[in-house]
C-alpha cells in the first residue's frame, strides 16, 4: 500500500496590483438598479446576470454610475479588467 500525502494551503491574496480592486466601494449595494462607484484607473466594465449572461460591457474612470434599472431583480456578477489587474464584485439588485 502506498500513502499519499497532500497540503493544501487556502487563503486569499491580494497583490498590490489588484489593491486597487479591493479598495473599491459600490454603493449602495443592494440598489433598485442605480449602483455608484469610484475607479482609481480605465477599466473594462462587464455585468453578467445569474444565468451568465453578459448584460452590459463598457468603460469607465473615476467617479462612474452603473444603471441596471432595466433589468430584472436578482445577484448579478461585475467584472472589471484594467491594465493591473482583474477582478469580480456582486451586485444585488432588488
Amino acid at each position: 500500500n502506498c500513502t499519499y500525502t497532500y497540503t493544501i494551503q487556502v487563503g486569499t491574496f491580494v497583490s498590490i496590483e489588484n489593491q486597487w480592486l479591493s479598495e473599491l466601494q459600490i454603493h449602495p449595494n443592494p440598489s433598485t438598479g442605480t449602483f455608484n462607484m469610484e475607479l482609481t484607473e480605465p477599466a473594462q466594465i462587464t455585468v453578467m446576470d445569474s444565468r451568465g449572461r453578459k448584460v452590459l460591457e463598457t468603460n469607465g474612470n473615476g467617479r462612474y454610475t452603473l444603471d441596471l434599472s432595466a433589468h430584472s431583480a436578482g445577484a448579478y456578477t461585475l467584472q472589471l479588467r484594467s491594465e493591473t489587474g482583474v477582478g469580480v464584485k456582486r451586485l444585488v439588485k432588488y
